[in-house]
């Protein structure tokens, strides 16, 4: 009988600490947000910053927020070197390769973003992580993807008999080129210096995890057939920066939406180049409390990102977006293809790079153009 008593007397203690630290939390969480802090934007994000941080002042009336558009070195010169004007940053926006690259000193400037990312790890692709993994910890909360695909010109492909599922690694993406090139008298390329160049795409066939060597025998390949040109091309490599350009520029049903060729059949065909992010500066406690509450608002808005997906050419890092129903849209000048579904298929089936670091060097290599 004492027993029971003591436990019924133990237990009724729990419920009231409990009950305490939950209250006391609830009403921490119910007070409201007050403060103001300056958020700089490069271009890329720029609009859909200015828009989020719009929604998040109208829901947090006491809460204000300045985005500026800044160019990537005025973002890491100010991360680099610091500054104690009015306009100084506590979020910025800054791309993974550049993040990677900043220096030690710098990096000490930027607060770690584990605790939104313990949070909402399960949002990003463990590959996206790894982007902005610096010195064994992450710097930064991704906000936009940017995989790489390509754009094949069926209509070409039929005229000379080829079918677009007969392209499955580049050794086939050339032969193909090739004789094309040929029968058309040098009419028809490969591809267009206007959209990528040998050294860019070099760098495309580094993120999609290709070799030393077939990089080199591809490229070369390329360069002693002159497959590249200016006039028409069966092939244009897309990301999410030219992407519309591209279909804008094109005629009604003459494009098809694939993934990169393959180094081998079966072998990997998705590849993502560095992606955008949000880094938070080192301020006040309460600075970055209000950064960290914005950003966690931002990278979860999803009819923003719809909106923006549909309007620019952002294209969100959410894996949850992914699941979006507007994902499926059919384009109607590349054969009905989802383009939006393809590019959410290469970031969730994009090749997992270990170390960046080690890919930021052999990217450092000389260029290929002449």
């Amino acid at each position: 009988m004492k027993n029971k008593i003591k436990y019924s007397i133990l237990f009724l203690c729990i419920f009231i600490v409990v009950g305490l630290f939950y209250a006391n939390n609830k009403v921490i969480n119910l007070k409201p947000l007050k403060g103001s802090f300056v958020i700089w934007a490069s271009k890329e994000n720029y609009k859909y910053l200015e828009e989020s941080s719009k929604e998040f002042m109208e829901t947090n009336k006491k809460v204000s927020i300045t985005v500026k558009e800044k160019s990537k070195d005025e973002i890491i010169n100010y991360i680099e070197k610091g500054s104690s004007s009015d306009d100084a940053p506590s979020v910025v926006s800054i791309n993974s390769k550049d993040l990677r690259n900043l220096s030690n000193k710098g990096m000490q400037g930027i607060a770690s973003a584990h605790n939104i990312i313990d949070s909402y790890g399960k949002t990003f692709n463990s590959w996206r992580l790894n982007e902005i993994s610096v010195q064994d910890d992450l710097l930064a909360i991704p906000i936009e993807n940017n995989p790489v695909f390509m754009f094949l010109r069926k209509d070409i492909l039929d005229q000379y008999g080829y079918k677009v599922e007969d392209i499955r690694t580049w050794k086939e993406l050339l032969d193909v080129s090739k004789d094309i090139k040929n029968k058309s008298s040098g009419k028809i390329s490969l591809l267009n210096y206007s959209y990528v160049t040998l050294d860019s795409l070099r760098n495309i066939m580094l993120y999609q995890a290709g070799t030393d060597k077939n990089i080199k025998e591809t490229l070369d390949f390329i360069k002693n057939n002159d497959l590249m040109g200016k006039g028409t091309t069966i092939a244009y490599i897309a990301t999410k920066d030219n992407y519309n350009n591209i279909i804008d520029a094109s005629n009604e049903d003459t494009l098809t939406a694939v993934m990169l060729p393959a180094f081998e059949i079966g072998g990997n065909r998705a590849a993502s180049l560095d992606g955008e992010n949000l880094a938070i500066v080192k301020s006040t406690n309460e600075k970055q409390e209000l950064a960290t509450r914005f950003i966690t608002y931002s990278i979860n808005n999803q009819s923003l990102m719809e909106k923006f997906l549909k309007e620019n050419t952002f294209f969100p890092s959410s894996v949850v977006f992914y699941k979006n129903s507007i994902v499926d849209t059919e384009f109607s000048k590349v054969n009905n293809d989802k383009v939006w579904s393809l590019m959410a298929n290469i970031c969730n089936r994009n090749y997992t790079i270990d170390d960046y670091k080690k890919l930021d060097e052999q990217v450092k290599k000389e260029s290929m153009d002449k």
